[in-house]
């Protein structure tokens, strides 16, 4: 899924943490150069790892990319937290992990930190509930596809335990 109309919510200060969850190289390469261009420092996982090859080549001194398998207990290394996380993988695979998907994430950001998942319009409101149930406060939505609308909610301020 292209997500370079969302690249926006990133905030324009240098030294911002962003990661990517990512199935889509264009989408990825954009936001790369981006990172470069805002010096921000951009973390891209990689869920196919037979994608890896591809994706290396995005790496530079603010894009560090890495296979992740879902299944982990724990998908940040080195106690980074975030402040964007983007979700940019086929809807399939996110149902396949569930809510624990959405807790593994919730622990990676940083309080008030952004995620930007899109779904779609028909699933909407099903998805807010579950964003809502794990502690993920300010829930908008932006349409900016047919069909699909992309979700943004921030995790909430040292309240839950996850």
């Amino acid at each position: 899924m292209d997500l370079r109309e969302l690249f926006s919510i990133i905030p324009p200060i240098r030294g911002v943490r962003v990661f990517e969850f990512s199935e889509d190289f264009d989408s990825s390469k954009e936001l790369a150069k981006k990172a470069k261009e805002m010096e921000f420092d951009l973390e891209i996982a990689v869920v196919n790892e037979d994608d890896m090859n591809r994706f290396r080549e995005l790496e530079s001194e603010f894009v560090k990319v890495r296979y992740l398998d879902l299944s982990k207990n724990r998908y940040n290394q080195h106690s980074y937290l975030f402040d964007t996380v983007f979700i940019n993988l086929n809807k399939d695979r996110i149902e396949k992990e569930g809510e624990n998907f959405f807790k593994k994430i919730y622990r990676m950001m940083k309080n008030a930190g952004v995620i930007v998942y899109p779904v779609d319009e028909s699933e909407r409101e099903e998805k807010i509930e579950m964003l809502e149930r794990l502690n993920y406060v300010a829930i908008n939505d932006i349409s900016f596809q047919k069909g699909i609308c992309a979700l943004t909610a921030r995790k909430m301020h040292g309240w839950a335990k996850v």
